[in-house]
């Protein structure tokens, strides 16, 4: 009997002891907010599911948000306080981009909280260049305050694309499709998500050969999203990795693999000087031509948009951003890049420099200059984009 007694104590000790070793909960305060709510900011932090984020770590989560021009976060012992103040969430603006080949001018209108969600609303059209696309897109990245994400979105293009001898276009073949795709996601932990795109399409392009091609694409694509990687005003900092697979449906009219790997690295920060490198490689078998990946523009600068298109690729993207200037409520950045490629059998390179400009109350550079020289094959490139570019 007095065994029992004794053994009942120390179990009785030890859960207390248990207890008592466990720390209390922490509490998060949140102020400045105004149309988002304290819930979902603590979301965003990912605070919530990792409660031994540091105070920085904190802050540069939500930095990635692009949804605050100040963020202040201070953590005490059993305690986090979150200060900040929310940039203008909605936005309607015109954009243009003018390049060599062609001119771009559209409308892009957008909220980036919705009924005190993390929820964006964006809509946009363009045309230009023979070109015209539209897109609605919805997403909510944690669906009423959970680990899931949800997104749809409604697409359309009537585009031309472009077939390059050196510089020099030698033939525009039509490409046109509509079409949705619904987007399911989760959150596994701050720093990895899994997620699921459904596409389904209607294609109608045509070949070289002058021939036209038309059918229905019904496509999945998983993705695996891991790292932290922050954006404040052009400087980063972080590191993450996105890879994907995706497969055709087997009763779509295209039948088709893709699977590829991306990342961004902040190599080096100081002060205003920073060193950002972008890997990326895909490739793809059975590709239609409307679904070959196309290098040149933003993804290749110094050379035309367009200007390579394969059924694989390697291509890595260096931004040294070197200083800024504050001016009233603007901010100048300045920049040189290096961008390499093999994509057509061959080694691409292209070296050149570029300007932005920000808005310190909204999330997007509202002018964006590059200039640059491309090798093989040589020629310079220039592109000014005011106002988002999608």
């Amino acid at each position: 009997m007095c065994r029992v007694l004794v053994a009942l104590l120390v179990m009785t000790l030890s859960a207390v002891t248990s207890l008592a070793a466990e720390p209390p909960p922490l509490r998060v305060v949140v102020y400045g907010n105004h149309a988002l709510d304290d819930a979902s900011i603590i979301k965003m932090s990912g605070i919530d599911q990792d409660p031994t984020l540091s105070a920085m770590d904190v802050k540069r989560r939500l930095q990635t948000t692009s949804m605050f021009s100040k963020i202040n976060v201070t953590r005490a012992k059993g305690s986090m306080r979150i200060i900040v103040k929310e940039k203008t969430n909605w936005f309607v603006v015109p954009y243009l981009s003018f390049g060599a080949d062609s001119n771009v001018y559209g409308l892009a209108l957008g909220k980036s909280s919705v009924l005190g969600q993390n929820a964006n609303v964006i809509g946009c059209y363009q045309s230009g260049g023979g070109d015209s696309k539209g897109m609605i897109l919805v997403r909510d990245e944690f669906f009423m305050n959970t680990p899931f994400s949800l997104g749809v979105s409604l697409d359309y293009e009537d585009a031309l694309h472009r077939i390059y001898h050196e510089r020099k276009v030698v033939q525009r073949t039509t490409n046109q499709y509509h079409g949705g795709s619904i987007q399911l996601g989760y959150h596994l932990n701050p720093y990895a998500a899994f997620m699921l795109n459904n596409f389904i399409e209607r294609h109608r392009f045509e070949e070289p050969s002058g021939n036209y091609v038309s059918g229905l694409q019904v496509s999945h694509q998983l993705s695996l999203l891991y790292g932290t990687f922050s954006t404040n005003e052009g400087l980063t900092r972080g590191a993450a990795v996105r890879g994907y697979y995706e497969i055709t449906n087997p009763w779509a009219d295209f039948q088709f693999r893709k699977v590829g790997v991306s990342g961004q690295v902040s190599v080096f920060l100081k002060n205003d000087f920073n060193w950002i490198v972008r890997p990326e490689a895909e490739t793809g078998s059975g590709l239609p031509r409307c679904q070959q990946f196309e290098l040149g523009g933003y993804r290749l600068r110094s050379y035309p948009v367009q200007q390579f298109r394969d059924r694989s690729y390697f291509s890595v993207q260096n931004d040294v951003l070197l200083t800024s200037w504050n001016i009233r409520k603007i901010k100048l950045r300045t920049l040189t890049y290096v961008d390499w490629a093999f994509v057509q059998n061959s080694g691409r390179t292209g070296l050149g420099a570029g300007l932005q400009v920000y808005l310190r109350e909204v999330a997007i550079p509202a002018v964006q200059i590059f200039a640059g020289y491309g090798f093989n094959p040589n020629g310079f490139s220039a592109v000014v984009s005011i106002g988002p570019q999608f």
